[in-house]
């Protein structure tokens, strides 16, 4: 009696997501919905931080503007004032736009995630006053410095023309750069991680062959009478194997009961978690599950069906046996059924790679619903499907045809990270736009500043190459220092995502090189065209500027 009562065991291992028993659709992530909104304000503050560059590089412009307001009677607040104002402004009309592109990207959106998301700013009062503070903050997050900077400007410099030039803060703007470029890596990186992920989960081998197996579920009838059905169903030709289970791989392993095992001699209750799935005596050969200890089930031994254990090697494990062998013979007990080992399969995955293989057992049970799966011929699958579907209604009559493979089930569990991939990949290259269009922004604002300087080197013998390697250097060294600050971050940052996964592969070092150069290359070419056009002009012209 002591191994016969029902245990009920937590499970702890979900991810923040629902994985509910014999879901068809992907699950949803609540970490998910925060990474991506981390990300999102990561783009924001790239954007803000070009705000504050061009703002700062280009105060010469309005220092003149400035001496003469304050000559005229402003004071410095009124002039924070103005320049903040104009901040927000820009930031209003940032949000008009962006709430157009998203009524208009809403529908593909929705078609991507599968979901049916609305946007009305009008009917969400709390999104309205959500996106509305969102918008203030931002304008004060990228306008206040250059406030302060640009109305500190003193009204005789600047009238004089003494005033701060764009290189008085290039210390600042340095550091701006490089946050951008470190986040833009990071990204970078993020990208590559996930897909090598993808990769690993789809090509590794779950120990059993997935392939060309079909579910189809089962009903009384069909379990009244299965073995004729199986005969029946043995005979088309598309079909080599057949087997039945409570539970198919691909889904949850959900039920349990209490156990108890001979060890050294005595039953011993055990303290963990057994998974139990009811089967016939051909469903670990329908999957090709490897049986590396002792023997399969046997329909001609009529003890099979009512005492014979089959475990796998983390049961093994668990109950602290020292080999497969030693397993098999033991007694074992499982919730009212009294028997003995008679087998040990290897580990394989039952359900997906965001789970450790779990301890299991099988067990032949009669009238246990579940699903019945079918070994298909790859060259007859189409006629096979056809001749299903035809005999289903005497196989399930007022039932439509249903039915999945259990390779395409597996896949549509890392839906989710399909998504992240593509969505991930999409914000880098928004972020990494943005930043080439900063730097853009800053290598024009260069170019302009050193104009005199490039016409005076052309004259006097330097080539293109050498006064695009001149302006272009820098900005290099920002871009390299990015990397070095991005490079272990990221390394971290993708060590605990792929955690959430019980069997994942590992950060890639070539992935992280790969992300650092590709932002150098990105950064020489988006200052390279705007320097080559100043390395490229007539020297004459240079000289004569102003």
């Amino acid at each position: 009696e002591e191994y016969n009562s029902l245990t009920l065991w937590p499970i702890t291992d979900i991810h923040l997501k629902s994985h509910l028993d014999s879901e068809m659709e992907a699950n949803g992530d609540e970490g998910y919905v925060y990474l991506y909104t981390i990300i999102a304000l990561f783009i924001l503050l790239i954007a803000c931080v070009n705000f504050i560059n061009l703002s700062t590089a280009r105060s010469a412009k309005r220092a003149r503007e400035v001496g003469m307001r304050k000559v005229m009677g402003a004071h410095r607040f009124m002039l924070i004032k103005q320049f903040i104002m104009e901040s927000i402004l820009y930031a209003v009309f940032a949000l008009v736009l962006s709430y157009v592109l998203v009524v208009l990207i809403m529908p593909w959106f929705n078609n991507f995630t599968q979901k049916e998301l609305t946007v009305d700013l009008f009917a969400n009062q709390f999104l309205l006053l959500m996106m509305l503070a969102i918008t203030v903050v931002t304008g004060l997050i990228a306008g206040s410095y250059p406030a302060f900077f640009l109305s500190a400007f003193k009204p005789v410099d600047t009238i004089k023309g003494e005033a701060a030039n764009g290189n008085a803060k290039f210390g600042l703007r340095s550091v701006l750069v490089v946050f951008q470029f470190s986040i833009s890596i990071i990204l970078l990186v993020g990208v590559g991680v996930v897909q090598d992920q993808l990769n690993y989960v789809k090509s590794k081998d779950l120990g059993f062959n997935d392939h060309r197996a079909l579910v189809l579920p089962t009903s009384d009838k069909i379990r009244e009478e299965f073995e004729s059905v199986k005969t029946n169903l043995l005979q088309q030709p598309g079909i080599e194997k057949v087997g039945f289970s409570s539970r198919i791989p691909s889904g949850r392993l959900l039920d349990s009961q209490g156990a108890g095992a001979e060890v050294d001699g005595e039953m011993k209750r055990l303290s963990f978690r057994i998974a139990d799935i009811h089967t016939d005596h051909d469903f670990l050969t329908a999957l090709d599950i490897p049986v590396i200890s002792g023997r399969n089930f046997d329909i001609n031994l009529a003890s099979d069906s009512t005492e014979a254990f089959i475990i796998n090697e983390a049961t093994v494990a668990g109950i602290g046996w020292k080999s497969n062998d030693e397993a098999v013979g033991k007694k074992f007990n499982y919730g009212n059924r009294q028997g003995y080992i008679i087998g040990v399969v290897k580990d394989f995955h039952f359900e997906s790679l965001h789970q450790e293989i779990a301890p299991m057992v099988f067990l032949i049970t009669a009238g246990r619903g579940g699903s019945f799966v079918l070994r298909m011929d790859e060259d007859k699958i189409d006629e096979t499907m056809a001749y299903l579907q035809e005999q289903w209604a005497f196989l399930r009559p007022g039932f439509p045809f249903t039915s999945y493979f259990i390779d395409a089930r597996f896949d549509e569990q890392y839906a989710n990270e399909e998504r992240l991939a593509k969505l991930v990949t999409y914000f880098s290259g928004l972020a990494i736009l943005i930043a080439m269009l900063g730097l853009f922004g800053l290598a024009s604002f260069t170019a302009e500043q050193r104009f005199k300087e490039i016409g005076i080197r052309k004259v006097l013998g330097a080539s293109v190459l050498e006064i695009l390697m001149l302006l272009t250097r820098g900005f290099s060294v920002l871009v390299l220092i990015g990397f070095v600050i991005a490079a272990p971050l990221a390394y971290y940052l993708m060590t605990e995502w792929l955690e959430t996964f019980a069997y994942h592969g590992t950060v890639s070092l070539i992935t992280v090189a790969f992300a650092g150069i590709a932002a150098i290359l990105l950064a020489w070419i988006t200052v390279g065209l705007q320097t080559l056009r100043a390395a490229r002009a007539n020297p004459i012209q240079s000289i004569q500027y102003e």
